[in-house]
């Protein structure tokens, strides 16, 4: 009787079967590598545009510079009101400092200076020494020019050719490579999942 080695035969294929297409089904992630793969051709990078510098990410940085971190007055600080005050045109701009007896007005003219309490009263105690009146100091992480090393090309100002700004190792939270069963790779994230179907986010859109 060959039924045995039959029956054997068609479970290992069944087996097999169902291995390759959980396989070719699955989604993997892209290798955390920052290296050019053998043989790539290189293209000017996507961020930096080939310069290797890109505009500083600090959200404090304007043009290389950020406010002083000292307690000198500020326009970008406080609130700011006009008031009718005598010898004083309706233009300026005032920032009220509480007293004992009710409060204390400094105009705009007093920017850069320190209102410090003395004998219970807000002073104006002299330029700040630390930004000298300007109210601005160079960005800490700029140094004061504005720019930084592009951080996706290291400033080589090239990167692999494979890269884009929708997909690429240096991103913190990169896309999915979703490998179709056809061997045809999909990159993208998935949005929503119905019933068998998978809706995925590509580059291009879903």
């Amino acid at each position: 009787m060959k039924i045995f080695p039959a029956i054997l035969r068609l479970f290992i294929a069944v087996f097999l079967t169902c291995a390759v297409a959980t396989a070719i089904s699955a989604e993997t992630n892209a290798p955390a590598t920052g290296e050019k793969i053998s043989g790539e051709k290189m293209k000017p990078c996507f961020q930096c545009h080939g310069t290797g510098k890109m505009k500083c990410p600090s959200r404090t940085c304007k043009d290389g510079e950020t406010d002083c971190p000292g307690p000198c007055l500020k326009l970008t600080k406080g609130t700011w009101v006009h008031m009718n005050v005598a010898g004083h045109p309706a233009t300026d701009v005032w920032q009220k400092f509480r007293t004992a007896n009710g409060w204390q007005a400094y105009n705009q003219g007093h920017v850069g200076h320190v209102i410090k309490m003395v004998n219970g009263m807000p002073t104006d105690v002299g330029v700040c020494p630390i930004c000298h009146g300007t109210t601005k100091v160079k960005c800490p992480v700029c140094k004061g020019t504005g720019v930084v090393v592009c951080d996706v090309c290291e400033g080589k100002k090239e990167i692999p050719e494979s890269w884009s700004a929708f997909d690429n190792p240096k991103m913190k939270d990169r896309p999915s490579h979703f490998k179709m069963k056809d061997g045809a790779i999909l990159i993208g994230r998935r949005k929503m999942i119905v019933g068998d179907e998978t809706a995925i986010l590509t580059e291009t859109g879903m």
